[in-house]
This record gives structure tokens, sequence and C-alpha cells, in this order.
């Protein structure tokens, strides 16, 4: 006679049903590190999150991350001059010089858009930038002629790039800044050394420039913020940013100059070398770092129509919002945004 003892096998049961379980909630767990630091004049966050994946691993990855970023910065800066850069860079215009790969990179990828632009969005504006920033310390209006001589007659079209030699030739009368560029670049390099470091899932801020790799775990998106231009802790809404995308908002915001208590936007006519006062700020959404940060900065110093003109010539998807000084929000069919509850701005 077969005897079953009922109490055994039950205790045996939910021993086996809560040993699945915790294997189940091992293997699905999603461990998020995240880490700020200081990189590019700007506040740099950067989350990674990974199943089944040691904690230390992620945290030796997420440092090396930040050194990817630390060394963008260093071969991007005008300020610093390192061996190949683009301080060094400026220093020896005039003649060839023999550069690094990162800023044969963004000097091949930003100077067309000289020309998409109408010559408003200019990299050579180094000079310019440090008389408003002289002006803003001194408390002075530089002059139309002030700003116009620091342009010089050459332009981004002059420079010449030996990729093949890894030099360039800047003109004499040309320096250049990278400030529009380096931040969106640096977010397309960490996203390529993530994925070859076999993390899958990543989210990085470097002040306002934003880019997703993957997805959570509860749902296929990231909620991103999109900034209110007048007050610091507001928000205008929220939109999805997907796996792949990136976005930027420039605006003046952050970043501006302090003349005669009136503020000045850092944004400057590649034209006049003179603020451009079109909107509040601008937001983009593509597909690349880099992108997004020209194209935020493109666009927020041309007309609406130029714009879009400027997006029709690219093949990459764009959406655009701009915030008018009347407070009028103006965004393109398929920028999607959840309106916070408390924003003011009227949608047209």
């Amino acid at each position: 006679m077969l005897i079953v003892n009922v109490k055994k096998i039950s205790l045996i049961f939910i021993s086996f049903i809560f040993i699945l379980s915790l294997i189940y909630f091992y293997m699905n767990q999603n461990i998020v590190v995240s880490q700020t630091q200081f990189i590019m004049n700007t506040t740099v966050e950067i989350k990674l999150f990974g199943k089944n994946i040691d904690k230390n691993k992620l945290d030796k990855t997420i440092n090396k991350a930040f050194n990817v970023m630390k060394e963008v910065e260093d071969n991007s800066t005008s300020y610093f001059a390192y061996e190949g850069n683009a301080a060094s860079l400026n220093a020896h215009r005039g003649e060839y010089y023999r550069v690094n790969q990162d800023l044969i990179d963004q000097l091949s990828i930003s100077i067309p858009f000289y020309n998409l632009t109408a010559g408003e969005f200019n990299i050579g504006l180094f000079r310019t930038v440090n008389i408003w920033k002289n002006a803003s310390e001194k408390n002075y209006l530089p002059t139309r002629e002030e700003t116009l001589n620091s342009i010089g007659k050459s332009t981004p079209n002059d420079i010449v790039i030996d990729k093949f030699n890894s030099r360039v030739l800047l003109p004499p009368d040309m320096e250049i800044d990278l400030g529009g560029v380096s931040k969106g670049y640096s977010l397309d390099k960490v996203i390529s050394f993530l994925k070859n470091s076999s993390v899958d899932t990543a989210l990085i801020n470097a002040g306002g420039n934003i880019i997703a790799l993957g997805k959570p775990v509860e749902r296929d998106y990231f909620n991103i913020a999109v900034q209110d231009p007048e007050v610091i802790n507001k928000i205008i809404g929220t939109v999805k940013l997907r796996d792949g995308q990136a976005i930027a908002t420039s605006g003046s915001y952050n970043r501006y100059y302090d003349i005669y208590g009136k503020k000045y936007s850092h944004i400057l006519s590649g034209i006049t070398g003179y603020p451009t006062e079109l909107y509040k700020s601008v937001t983009v959404i593509t597909n690349k770092g880099i992108i997004s940060d020209i194209l935020s900065t493109s666009l927020f110093l041309l007309s609406i129509d130029d714009g879009r003109k400027l997006i029709d010539k690219l093949d990459y998807p764009v959406e655009v919002l701009y915030v008018l000084n009347d407070d009028t929000i103006v965004k393109s069919e398929g920028f999607k945004i959840e309106y916070s509850q408390d924003n003011i701005y009227k949608n047209q």
C-alpha cells in the first residue's frame, strides 16, 4: 500500500516554486548604475541598465564611458592645448597640422552645415566667442565691427582636411570652436563604446543633450522632460525617447552673456557674430547625437521657414519644437509631447 505524505509533497512543491521564483527574479532583475560628473562645462549623467550582470562590472563600464567623454573633451577644446587637439590646431593655423581622429570626424560632419545654413552655423567663431565673454565680464556691448572683424574673411569651406595623413590646414585668420558639436559627438562615441561593452540599455544626459540606448524593462521608451526656457525647475512637458534617438535643446536659460542687466544668447550668428533673438528655445529629436547638437543650434539661428528647408535637405529623421518669444509653441507634426499641467505656452 502506497502511503503519500501530502505535507511533505506540498512542502517540496512550495520550495520548488520559491526557488523558481528566485531564479526568475535573478534572471530578470534590472540593475541600474548611475554616475554624475562635470565634463564639457556641464553636468553629465550616465545611467546603465542590465539584467543578470555583475554590478561591479557596470561600475567599471560607466567609469570607462566617462573616460571616453573626457577624451573627446580634451580632443575638442579650444581653451587648453594638447597634442593634436582644437586649441593646438588654432595655434598652428596657416599650416598643415596633424590632429586626432575625433577632431577630423567633427570637422567633417560640421563643416557642410555652413553652406546648409547659408553661413549661420559657423565653427570658426572662437575669437568671436571670446569677445562676448570678455564683454560680459567687463559689462560692455561689443560693436558689430568688432564681431565682424573677429570672424575674418575665411569660412569653414576654406578648411582643408587631409584624412589620409590625419592633417588639417586651418586658414590663418580663423580659430575654431566646437561648442555646438562636441557634446553631441561625445554621446555617439559613448553609445558606440557601450555597445561594444555588451551594454544594451543606457541613458546619457550631457546638460540637456540626451541619447538613449535600448529601452527600460517596463516600456519601450524613456520619458524625457523638455525644459521650460523661462523657469529652470519647470518643464513644458515630456517626450518619449526611443532606442537610438537623441534629443537636444538650444536656448539661453543655462548659458548667456549678461551685459547691462540684459541676457544675450550664447548662440552667435556665423554671419554677424551677434546673438540671435528669434526664439526662447529650440528642441530637436533625431537619430544621432552630433546631428541633434548641430541642428538645435542651427535651427535656433534660422527662421522657421529656412529651418524647414534645412531639414528637407537632410537624410536624418528630424522632429523639432520651437518656443517663440510670444510664448507660442510651434512644432513639427511628428514631435509628440505630453504637456505638463502647469504649461503656460500656447500650442500653435
